[in-house]
C-alpha cells in the first residue's frame, strides 16, 4: 500500500507520457535489499491513434503554403518533402521529414524555383505513432507551349 501510495503521489499510476502503468517489477538492489528506486515502472501507450490529415497546399507568392486542420489525436506532424512524384514516408531513401505541432507549413522559395515538389504529411500521437499518409499534393512548375 506504502509503495501504491508513493507511486500515486508523483504520478506514476496515473499514466506516463500518455499511456498508462501496465507492471510494476520489483528487483533487489545490489546489497539485496529493496528500495523504491529499485521498483521499475513499465508503461504502455494508451493515446488514441494519430489521424492522417487532410492537406491543402496553396501558392503564395515565391512560396508554398501547406495547411490541414487540427484532430485532438494529433501532437505533432511530419512534413516530407521532395522533388520527385514517387515520395514514399515508408521508404524515404535520403529525405528527412520536417517536424512541426503547427498546422501550417510553409515551403520559402518552392514556387519560384524551376522544379516541382512534392509534399507528404503525417501526423503523430503523443506516443510517437504516425498515422497514414496524407494524399501527396504538389506544386508544378511548367512552361505553356503554344499549339498550333
Amino acid at each position: 500500500m506504502l509503495l501504491n501510495n508513493a507511486l500515486q503521489t508523483i504520478g506514476l499510476l496515473g499514466g506516463i507520457a500518455g499511456g498508462a502503468v501496465s507492471k510494476l517489477l520489483k528487483k533487489a538492489g545490489a546489497d539485496g535489499l529493496t528500495r523504491f528506486s529499485d521498483w521499475v515502472v513499465s508503461a504502455a501507450c494508451t493515446t488514441a491513434p494519430a489521424v492522417a490529415p487532410d492537406v491543402t497546399a496553396t501558392a503564395s507568392g515565391d512560396d508554398v503554403i501547406l495547411t490541414w486542420l487540427a484532430d485532438e489525436a494529433n501532437a505533432q506532424y511530419q512534413v516530407w518533402i521532395s522533388t520527385a512524384p514517387d515520395l514514399d514516408p515508408e521508404q524515404p531513401g535520403d529525405i528527412t521529414p520536417v517536424f512541426t505541432g503547427e498546422l501550417i507549413y510553409v515551403d520559402h522559395g518552392s514556387a519560384a524555383s524551376a522544379g516541382n515538389h512534392f509534399y507528404v504529411v503525417r501526423a503523430l500521437n503523443a506516443c510517437g505513432a504516425a498515422s497514414d499518409s496524407s494524399d501527396r499534393t504538389g506544386e508544378f512548375t511548367f512552361g505553356l507551349t503554344p499549339g498550333d
